[in-house]
């Protein structure tokens, strides 16, 4: 399955090069390379956390695996027909980040506070973090008050409650940690510049042929 991931990854990332430079200089046939390049990128996406998540448990592929591949899946195809302008992409969406919050980050609690030494607290900052951060994405795309104060409780619990409590904590190697660490801000980076990119299109701030620059006088 790594083989499949890596030669879906050069590809997804080839494609997404080419749709940013079509998009950018308004180039024929724009929409139809983003939604390549962004179901490449779905595809991609539901391998490398299957692998990802494989290599912590063993190799095996467990249910929660499945739940967060699925749940990424549904997120990136929801942004793609959002993008797009197509039907049913508030839906999907929904069940993607409803499904990571509900489903999947409880599930990873769960599985974490089984193991020895588990810091229930540190894990539960962690989790309760990133809900209320998905919480945030949810309502923002989908123009739903409240996104602000999600936002920041999220943020202020990953990063002032649960970083420091896991660098902290001596029952964890600090390779592991760097480790951890790296993964999860390489994430967190490449996350906030795709919702940055689909926020950008779907704002129209990327300005088409069409709509030109603004005057001084439509600025009016």
């Amino acid at each position: 399955m790594k083989k499949t991931t890596y030669i879906t990854g050069y590809i997804a990332a080839f494609a997404a090069v080419i749709a940013t430079v079509f998009k950018i200089n308004h180039l024929s046939y724009t929409g139809v390379i983003v939604a390549i390049a962004w179901t490449l990128m779905s595809i991609y996406f539901y391998f490398f956390i299957l692998d990802k998540m494989g290599d912590s448990s063993g190799g095996k592929i467990l249910l929660v695996n499945l739940v967060a591949a699925f749940c990424a899946t549904f997120i990136d195809i929801g942004i793609l027909f959002k993008l797009e302008h197509w039907p049913l992409a508030g839906l999907l969406i929904t069940i993607g980040l409803a499904g990571f919050t509900l489903v999947f980050l409880p599930m990873l609690y769960f599985q974490k506070s089984k193991q020895t030494g588990a810091n229930n607290l540190m894990n539960g900052a962690g989790a309760v973090g990133l809900a209320l951060f998905a919480l945030g994405v949810l309502t923002k795309i989908q123009h739903w008050p409240g996104q602000i104060p999600l936002f920041i409780a999220g943020a202020a619990l990953v990063f002032i409650v649960y970083f420091p409590m896991f660098m902290m904590n001596k029952t964890i190697p600090d390779e592991k940690k760097i480790n951890h660490l790296r993964d999860t801000f390489f994430t967190i980076i490449i996350g906030c510049l795709i919702l940055l990119f689909a926020w950008g299109m779907i704002g129209r701030k990327l300005l088409t042929p069409e709509e030109g620059p603004v005057t001084t006088e439509q600025s009016k």
